[in-house]
């Protein structure tokens, strides 16, 4: 992951770190995702609601 450095809002003179991740650990974040999500939203989607107003 790469880290930079950002100044904060205000003129404070204080800088906030902002992480950026690299694309590896997009793709590792990205795989698990497109796995799991297909079997979780299967699990959930019997309790959508849909209210009329």
């Amino acid at each position: 992951m790469r880290e930079r450095s950002t100044p904060k809002p205000g003129g404070s003179g204080k800088v906030r770190r902002l992480g950026i991740p690299a694309i590896a650990d997009r793709v590792v974040q990205a795989a698990p995702k497109l796995v799991l999500e297909p079997i979780f939203e299967a699990d959930f989607k019997p309790f959508d609601v849909i209210r009329d107003v």
